[in-house]
């Protein structure tokens, strides 16, 4: 049986955040007074994501992650989705996050329905005393990706309508196919990018 629910920060173990955040130093910045979110199998936790405030009704995640011998499971993305349905009822008015420019983090996060935002360049040279690499390429800037809230729609802005059985996506519940962009597209959309 799988479990989705709130968690203390004190119940979120540090080597499970460090499979996605190789700096415990950055951790230790966000973790306090974040909010936390675990999923369980079998009363196992296995998953964790960690949100914080940024700005009055603006969320950030700062870290999601699977532990290894689970992933590629749809556990990642069940806990994703109660995160942003959990913002959207809490009145955000948006759900951010920061990740690389290319990898399979990326495409995770649009078929969750975020949109990019800008890119703050050199970020994780700038950032992090070791150089990070993901499959063997060196991660230097960060993408900026957003999902916004439409308050004033029964819907939130990155669902286009109710999900039915006939305009759901195979690809992501969440999304209609028009909605996904894929990394061409952010490619082709780069020079209109605000750059932090």
């Amino acid at each position: 049986m799988t479990v989705i629910r709130q968690i203390s920060e004190k119940e979120v173990p540090m080597n499970m955040l460090l499979h996605a955040d190789p700096s415990e130093k950055c951790i230790d910045r966000y973790l306090p007074g974040s909010k936390c979110f675990g999923v369980f199998v079998e009363d196992e936790l296995v998953g964790v994501c960690v949100a914080n405030l940024n700005d009055d009704d603006i969320w950030e995640i700062f870290n999601i992650v699977v532990i290894p011998e689970k992933q590629k499971q749809g556990f990642g993305k069940k806990l994703l989705e109660f995160v942003i349905n959990y913002f959207e009822e809490l009145g955000a008015s948006s759900l951010e996050l920061g990740t690389g420019t290319f990898g399979y983090q990326l495409l995770f996060y649009q078929r969750a329905g975020f949109r990019v935002e800008s890119i703050r360049k050199n970020f994780f040279i700038d950032n992090y005393s070791e150089l990070i690499f993901e499959d063997g390429v060196q991660l230097k800037d960060m993408l900026r990706l957003c999902i916004r809230y439409n308050r004033q729609s029964t819907y939130p802005a990155h669902r286009s309508q109710p999900r039915t059985a006939e305009n759901s996506s195979e690809r992501h519940p969440l999304l209609s196919t028009t909605e996904c962009r894929d990394c061409n597209d952010i490619l082709d959309e780069a020079d209109n990018l605000k750059i932090d």
